[in-house]
C-alpha cells in the first residue's frame, strides 16, 4: 500500500470514528441474541420476485462501523446503474454487532419489517442463526460469476450448508505484524520464525534483552479478560462446530485444540513473554508505537490500526505468516470475513440490494478505487491486485503486505459459526482464564469447557 493521502484521511476519520469500529472491523467478539436451529431458509432473491424492480425511493443500510465507506460504494453504484440514481441512501447506525443481530431477530419475529434495513453489515458468526431464521437472502445464484475469484476460506465464512448467505467484502486474514527494529536489537530474525516454539523462544529472548533505553519489550499483548485465540485452532484445520450440521465437535479430544489452548496459556504466563494490556486503548497504541509491545497477531484490519495510530514507527514494521505447530504444516487462518447481507422482507428490492453489493465489492472498475480510498483489501481477487494494499509500502519497509495476504488466503482455513457460537466462546474463555491463573490444568480446563458446553446443549 502506498502511504500517499493516508494521513489526511485518517486525521479526519479519527475524530468521528472509534478505533475499534473503524470501518466495521469484524472482531470475533461474543454476540448476544436469540438462538435458532441450524439450516437455511432464505430465498434466492432472483429477478422478478416480489420487491424487485426500480420503484424503491430509499435504501436503508445498517452498520456498527463507519457507514461512509458503504455510502461511497452506493454512490459509485448509482453512477453505473442509472435505474437507481434517485434512490436515497439512509444509514441506520447500530451500536454493535450484538445489538444489530438481536434487532434483526426480534423485528423479524414481530414482522416489524419497516424497522429492518435492506442490507446490513454482518458478523460472520451470526450468519448461521440469521439464515436459519429466514432473515437473509440466499445470494448463491447472484454470486456465481464471482465464486472463483474469492478464496475458499472467505466463501466458507459466509456459507451455510453450501449456500452463500452473505456477500464477503474483506478477508480477515490473520498475520503476524512485528517491529523489526525491536526484534533485531535482541538478535531475533522475524523471517526465521517458522514454528510457534520459535515464537515462544523469540519472546523469551526479547524479554531478557537489555534495551538501550532500559525499558522491557514484549512479544505479545494479553487482554485482562482472556479471549480464546481461535485462529490457533483454525490454522490447523480444526473447527468448534461441524461445517454441515453446525453441531458441537468433540474438540476436547482433539490434540490440535489442546495445542492451541496450551500455547495461549503459555503466552499469558505471569512474568513471561507477554504483557497484560487492553487492546484498542491509547496506552495500547502507545506501546505499539514505542515498541514496548513489539508484535500483534491479528487480522488484516491491523494495517489500518497501525498506520492510523502508530505513525512514529513507520518503516519499522514487517509482516509474516502464522508460525506452524509442527514442521511441514502449512495451514493459515482467516478470522472469518467482513460481510454484508441482504435482508429478506416483503418489500425487498433484490435487484437494488445486489446492485449495491456487486458494484461496490465486485466491480473490477469501481472496487479498486473505492478500496484504495478507504485503505481496505477486497475479497474480489481481480480488484485486489489493483488496490494500494497490494503495493510496496514504506510503512513496512517496502514490503508488499497485500501479496503476502493473497498467498496466505490460498492455504487458509476459516472458522465455522453457529447459533450458539457466542455462548461457547464465553464458556471456553472462562476456562482459559482459570488455566492462566493456575486454578486448573490445561487438560482439566479443556474437559470442563466441553462438559459445560454439553450441559448447556450448545450446538445440540
Amino acid at each position: 500500500m502506498t502511504d500517499r493521502n493516508r494521513s489526511a484521511f485518517t486525521q479526519g476519520l479519527s475524530k468521528s470514528v472509534s478505533r475499534r469500529t473503524l470501518l466495521g472491523a469484524m472482531m470475533t467478539a461474543g454476540v448476544a441474541g436469540v438462538a435458532a436451529c441450524s439450516g437455511v431458509s432464505g430465498t434466492s432473491g432472483s429477478p422478478g420476485q416480489a420487491g424487485s424492480g426500480s420503484s424503491t425511493s430509499q435504501f436503508n443500510f445498517s452498520t456498527y462501523g463507519d457507514f461512509r465507506f458503504y455510502q461511497d460504494g452506493f454512490a459509485r453504484m448509482q453512477e453505473v446503474a442509472p435505474e437507481f440514481k434517485d434512490v436515497k441512501f439512509v444509514n441506520q447506525q447500530a451500536t454493535g454487532a450484538d445489538t444489530l443481530a438481536a434487532k434483526l431477530l426480534s423485528s423479524h419475529v414481530a414482522k416489524a419489517y419497516a424497522s429492518m434495513p435492506d442490507v446490513c453489515e454482518l458478523q460472520w458468526s451470526d450468519i448461521p442463526r440469521l439464515s436459519a431464521a429466514g432473515i437473509l437472502t440466499d445470494l448463491t445464484d447472484r454470486f456465481a460469476p464471482y465464486k472463483d475469484k474469492v478464496s475458499q476460506a472467505a466463501l466458507d465464512a459466509v456459507s451455510v450448508n453450501g449456500r452463500i448467505m452473505a456477500c464477503p467484502w474483506r478477508p480477515n486474514t490473520t498475520l503476524v505484524w512485528y517491529r523489526d527494529d525491536v526484534w533485531k536489537e535482541a538478535g531475533v530474525d522475524g523471517e526465521s520464525i517458522k514454528l510457534w516454539d520459535d515464537f515462544l523462544e523469540a519472546g523469551r529472548q526479547i524479554r531478557a534483552h537489555n534495551y538501550a533505553d532500559g525499558k522491557p519489550r514484549y512479544i505479545i499483548g494479553n487482554a485482562p479478560n482472556p479471549s480464546f485465540r481461535e485462529y490457533l485452532y483454525t490454522q490447523q484445520g480444526g473447527t468448534l462446530f461441524d461445517p454441515s450440521s453446525h453441531k458441537l465437535t468433540a474438540f476436547a479430544d482433539d490434540p490440535r485444540f489442546r495445542d492451541a489452548f496450551a500455547l495461549q496459556v503459555e503466552m499469558a504466563k505471569k512474568d513471561g513473554i507477554g504483557v497484560q494490556i487492553e487492546e484498542n486503548t491509547p496506552s495500547w497504541y502507545k506501546a505499539l508505537d514505542e515498541g514496548t509491545l513489539s508484535c500483534l497477531v491479528n487480522a488484516s484490519w491491523t494495517d489500518q490500526q497501525l498506520q492510523q495510530n502508530a505513525p512514529k514507527s513507520a518503516g519499522k514494521w514487517r509482516v509474516v505468516q502464522l508460525p506452524a505447530f509442527k514442521s511441514g504444516d502449512t495451514g493459515q487462518a482467516l478470522q472469518g470475513a467482513a460481510s454484508v447481507g441482504a435482508i429478506e422482507k416483503p418489500t425487498s428490492n433484490h435487484d437494488l440490494n445486489w446492485a449495491f453489493m456487486q458494484h461496490s465489492f465486485y466491480n473490477a472498475d469501481i472496487t479498486p478505487a473505492l478500496y484504495s480510498k478507504w485503505h481496505l483489501n477486497p475479497c474480489f481477487q481481480d480488484a485486489a491486485v489493483k488496490v494500494d494494499y497490494y503495493k510496496e509500502s514504506d510503512y513496512y519497509g517496502g514490503q508488499n503486505v497485500g501479496k503476502l495476504d493473497a498467498e496466505t488466503q490460498k492455504v487458509a482455513h476459516s472458522p465455522v459459526g453457529s447459533p450458539d457460537y457466542a455462548v461457547l466462546m464465553n464458556t471456553i474463555n472462562a476456562e482459559l482464564g482459570a488455566a492462566i491463573e493456575g486454578k486448573k490444568s490445561v487438560d482439566d480446563a479443556i474437559k470442563s469447557a466441553y462438559s459445560t458446553a454439553q450441559s448447556k446443549s450448545i450446538g445440540g
